[in-house]
């Protein structure tokens, strides 16, 4: 079976790994050197290579593999998940020097979930340490914040993003008939690394040959339109509708943030405001998050309070 593009090069050493910060090199490379690791949120954007450096950081502690346990938080996000099953996993011994959690997409754990993980990254301090990963760090509790160090990463530069493309297309002797072929997927996705070569990867014919992306595409964010259309002293609904087709998983809190600066646009602000704090609320475990912004524009603009 072809293993995927974005896993072949996803680096599994810190050799391999590009650095956007010469701060966080500094204290990663120490942390390798001395072969210890502070409880840390690693922060920033999608594809940044986040999930990437919890995975380096691991294998050159060498930390055995049943000594790690990875999380999804947006699978698992509970208090229950926590005390029934990570926090006895934590009490297990141990064959390595200590044991790893790596907790991805920490930003949706519940608070109530934060709360018991403050006391519990405190009481086995000695034997484990903890790896969040997260796209939105002012999500996670400032008690628990507090005892993590922040490695905020930062997204690669244009330039560092093409150079990394064109090395993996000449790696893979994939046949490029035109550089505009590259440049829609890079253009398209930019600065999610792991979008973009996902989308090489799928855009790829049997032949190795690249075909240019088309139609389209869902790069996620709309910012400027969306915006724009909140400045206006009247809301045109339809195309609030029509612009929030723009949102995603990673960047849905800045339309509901436009949307609560200008709450003094609504037809009843205060019913608007109370729903809007529902909903924003409900987004963190929303499946569509499109499906979801879009009810809100229609209740508060076109349905009202009147279902309450």
């Amino acid at each position: 079976m072809k293993k995927l593009l974005v896993e072949k090069y996803r680096p599994s050493s810190l050799e391999g790994y590009v650095f956007n910060n010469p701060e966080t090199e500094r204290k990663v490379k120490k942390w390798v050197k001395e072969k210890e690791i502070p409880n840390m949120l690693l922060s920033g954007s999608a594809g940044c290579g986040k999930s990437t450096l919890a995975r380096i950081l691991v294998n050159e502690m060498g930390i055995q593999e049943s000594d790690v346990y990875r999380v999804n938080a947006s699978l698992e996000n509970g208090i229950g998940f926590i005390r029934e099953r990570l926090e006895p996993w934590c009490k297990k011994a141990s064959f390595s020097s200590f044991k790893v959690v790596i907790l991805e997409e920490s930003d949706f754990l519940t608070n109530s979930a934060q709360f018991s993980l403050r006391d519990i990254v405190e009481a086995y301090s000695d034997t484990v340490r903890w790896i969040f990963t997260c796209n939105y760090p002012e999500k996670i509790i400032p008690a628990l914040h507090s005892r993590l160090q922040n490695i905020h990463i930062d997204s690669h530069g244009e330039d560092g993003v093409i150079n990394l493309i064109l090395d993996i297309i000449e790696s893979e002797d994939i046949t490029v008939n035109d550089e505009e072929d590259v440049l829609s997927h890079i253009d398209a996705y930019i600065p999610d690394i792991r979008k973009i070569i996902n989308s090489i990867d799928e855009h790829t014919d049997g032949d190795n040959v690249l075909h240019k992306l088309s139609g389209a595409v869902d790069k996620g964010v709309d910012a400027e339109g969306w915006v724009s259309l909140w400045s206006k002293d009247e809301i045109d609904v339809q195309a609030a509708v029509s612009l929030s087709e723009s949102i995603d998983q990673n960047n849905y809190e800045m339309f509901y943030e436009t949307m609560y600066m200008n709450s003094h646009k609504f037809p009843d602000e205060a019913a608007g405001l109370v729903l809007l704090s529902q909903y924003l609320d409900r987004a963190q475990r929303s499946a569509n998050q499109r499906l979801h912004l879009k009810a809100l524009i229609y209740h508060i603009f076109v349905v009202g309070d009147d279902n309450e």
